[in-house]
């Protein structure tokens, strides 16, 4: 395979061909987002959409929450299910068409995206919350459920190129995955995600995550410790062999977050069990 560097403004131009995400889901993303919002707006905004209420009913009522009484409220689904899994269930919803899609450039299938996604969200806001920091578990969980959304335009640009990346990564002619990405297509993953995220309107803290979840180092204040939390997440699903295809544990870990984010090695067997716990839980109700 020749290298060739792709013009990166072909790659944006693929970003502005791709469906939006819905009002509803750009305002339940932005409000989670904030650290003083009320549950009673997450409810206001699924209301508003039948369709997802009627698929929040299904989730809460399926078997594996094996609730006594069936649920008929979204006010008591949100209970019951919290406020991150909500959001999780209205963009596995409401944005299919960019989470259950192949990647051809990472040899990837169907619902891995959102498989690793979703693990990254849920370790995302276990990290959080034992970071000993004032961060917001729910702006950590959508950081997470976002952080490779430009995956989604970049692996049509990277087909077939999968086993060409990874010898050239053996040979440390590419230090990993996203220098790959860069050399062949003059931009990566992370910043076609930045400008997806810049383009919906998202906060600054998403856009910051999604941009620097490989390279926390040059995340500026006050978003390096959203970011770490972010890398490390990722990191640690990977670990656990839950990637998306052909990069996985192609990406070098910045020990930096231990400046940022005290955690033993109980703390993150723990988080790893509560991932693999909820993930379990949230595939199932999918179902």
């Amino acid at each position: 395979m020749d290298e060739r560097r792709y013009s990166p403004e072909e790659i944006y131009k693929a970003v502005n061909r791709l469906p939006v995400l819905s009002p509803n889901a750009l305002k339940l993303v932005q409000l989670i987002s904030q650290s003083d919002y009320e549950v009673d707006d997450v409810i206001k905004i699924v209301t508003l959409d039948t369709g997802l209420t009627s698929q929040i009913l299904r989730v809460v009522n399926s078997p594996v929450y094996n609730l006594m009484k069936p649920v008929q409220s979204v006010e008591r689904a949100v209970v019951i299910l919290g406020e991150q899994i909500i959001v999780g269930i209205a963009l596995r919803y409401i944005a299919n068409h960019l989470f259950d899609r192949d990647l051809p450039g990472y040899n990837s299938q169907g619902e891995d995206l959102w498989s690793h996604d979703l693990r990254v969200a849920i370790a995302s806001r276990e990290i959080a919350r034992l970071s000993g920091y004032e961060l917001g578990p729910d702006l950590a969980f959508t950081a997470g459920l976002l952080h490779d959304i430009g995956k989604v335009v970049i692996a049509d640009f990277l087909n077939n190129s999968a086993d060409y990346i990874l010898n050239k990564i053996q040979n440390a002619q590419f230090m990993d995955y996203l220098k790959a990405e860069d050399a062949l297509l003059g931009t990566n993953h992370a910043k076609v995600g930045y400008v997806m995220a810049k383009d919906w309107g998202l906060p600054a803290s998403l856009q910051m995550a999604i941009r620097y979840h490989h390279e926390p180092a040059q995340a500026t204040y006050p978003y390096n410790l959203l970011v770490y939390i972010v890398h490390l997440a990722d990191i640690l699903a990977m670990m656990e062999g839950w990637g998306t295809g052909s990069d996985t544990m192609q990406y070098e870990l910045d020990r930096g977050y231990a400046n940022y984010i005290k955690l033993t090695f109980e703390d993150i067997t723990d988080i790893m069990l509560q991932v693999e716990e909820e993930f379990r839980s949230a595939e199932q109700a999918f179902e």
